[in-house]
């Protein structure tokens, strides 16, 4: 064997990290569900199948807090039905009967829709008052999780600072989950702190709200975007070795805009212009770098809408990749 040949496969063994255990990682094919304000029947999963997607993300939200620091989940007028706890569990109950798996991902949205990632309490009377009111929030759902028999549960999202200043909370908080539920449990961190989270090795897999910035031009190509995903790539790959526990990308996608992936993580609506091959580019990067990695669990395409007829389309900017050449993309990596 040429000597170049024997160093590339050496070279290629060593940055290869094997799935935990000696496991075999089932690979995620999900897609983030928008809750939908009216109640709907199970038709919207249809589409979701076409789309050879295998697991749903149901988003139960809490608002606040209030001046009395604490949060609210129920009793809104306003709140969506596919948000509220019995539009979760119609829609859980659907994809199950439809053999679809389902995470149960709890959000916060915080008052004027401020960065979650940003909030802290100013006084240790606040920080308890707001700690109790999010517990019960998560444990409510916990037992909804057990009741349903979901695949996944979240225990947060993209809540740096409330984890970095409260990490015995959370490790108390993974605890009491798992007294309940005993089904695979995650995080939900943000691409920039990912790194920062202190009780990985609690958790089963190890969830990332993939809006890495990867390139600053209009239509990146694949290869540049690849390139741009390699200091990051190695990134995850350090945290994954270290804590032994397989990577999820519990939200990922990109806006149908020019320089869809400088931040991709905005969501302003200032862009009138589709720009459809932006996107398109940067879901097949994605999948490119990382999803025959054994250590990689896939994940949840952010994000989907249960009306697919209406939803997307050639002229939209938005996240979802409904009715834009993406979603044939996502189609076929889906499929294998």
């Amino acid at each position: 064997m040429p000597m170049i040949r024997l160093i590339f496969i050496l070279a290629t063994v060593l940055f290869t990290v094997s799935p935990p255990s000696g496991e075999t990682i089932e690979k995620v094919k999900g897609v983030a569900l928008v809750g939908p304000p009216k109640q709907v029947g199970s038709e919207y999963l249809d589409p979701i199948k076409e789309l050879n997607a295998d697991h749903v993300c149901i988003i139960p939200y809490a608002y606040g807090p209030n001046s009395e620091h604490r949060i609210y989940y129920k009793g809104v007028d306003w709140q969506w039905w596919g948000e509220r706890k019995d539009g979760v569990k119609s829609m859980i109950d659907a994809a199950h009967a439809q053999d679809i798996k389902v995470m149960l991902k709890p959000h916060l949205w915080l008052q004027h829709g401020a960065f979650t990632g940003h909030f802290e309490a100013e006084t240790e009377e606040e920080w308890q008052a707001f700690e109790e009111s999010y517990e019960i929030y998560i444990i409510e759902f916990a037992w909804l999780a057990r009741e349903t028999e979901v695949e996944i549960f979240c225990i947060g999202t993209e809540l740096s600072r409330f984890v970095e200043q409260r990490t015995e909370y959370w490790k108390a908080l993974i605890r009491k989950v798992r007294s309940i539920y005993s089904g695979k449990i995650t995080y939900a961190a943000n691409w920039d702190s990912f790194d920062k989270i202190p009780f990985w090795k609690e958790l089963d897999l190890i969830g990332i709200d993939a809006y890495f910035p990867l390139s600053e031009s209009k239509t990146p190509e694949v290869a540049e975007l690849i390139k741009g995903w390699r200091p990051h790539f190695e990134q995850i790959q350090r945290v994954q070795k270290k804590n032994d526990r397989p990577i999820i990308f519990l939200e990922y996608g990109y806006r149908s805009i020019d320089h869809a992936a400088k931040k991709p993580w905005d969501s302003g609506r200032g862009n009138k212009v589709a720009n459809l091959k932006a996107q398109e580019n940067a879901y097949m990067a994605l999948y490119e770098m990382f999803w025959d990695q054994p250590w990689f669990a896939g994940g949840f395409l952010w994000k989907w809408h249960t009306d697919h007829q209406r939803a997307g389309g050639p002229a939209n900017t938005r996240f979802t990749p409904q009715n834009k050449p993406a979603e044939r993309s996502i189609r076929e990596r889906y499929d294998s």
